[in-house]
């Protein structure tokens, strides 16, 4: 039953994803490239935002964050990867750092049980929104 309720959850973001790119697009491919001034900003404002993420978090262990600027959704977005103070659970998460609002994220324990989102919807969504304007 859980699987199912994931696909049918993962089937209604992804169909709502595509609705935000062009129809002449597969998944993988963008119609337009950021600029090297977009990625520049992106890169600076992303920076400052993570700065002040561990700075109001300072029990997290954060991974190096990536920031990429999504040309179709017009935004920088940061993918934070961080562990809790005593390296029990892993945490990811993609954000929109210019209205903080969360694209999608899941927590696993080091055991790898998953402790609320999925991973797998995680991953998808970050090929579509993440891997092609790396």
């Amino acid at each position: 039953m859980k699987k199912i309720l994931l696909l049918i959850a993962l089937s209604i973001i992804l169909t709502g994803c595509s609705h935000q790119f062009n129809n002449n697009q597969t998944e993988n491919k963008i119609t337009t490239k950021p600029t090297l001034e977009q990625k520049s900003k992106c890169a600076k404002d992303g920076q400052n935002y993570f700065e002040k993420q561990k700075a109001e978090n300072p029990s997290v262990n954060y991974v190096e964050p990536l920031f990429v600027f999504n040309t179709d959704l017009n935004t920088c977005l940061i993918l934070l990867n961080w562990f809790d103070f005593d390296y029990k659970y892993q945490t990811k998460e993609i954000l929109d750092i210019y209205t903080n609002n969360s694209k999608v994220s899941y927590m696993v324990s080091i055991k790898g049980e998953e402790v609320y989102g999925s991973k797998f919807l995680f991953d998808e969504l970050e090929k579509i929104i993440i891997n092609p304007y790396k």
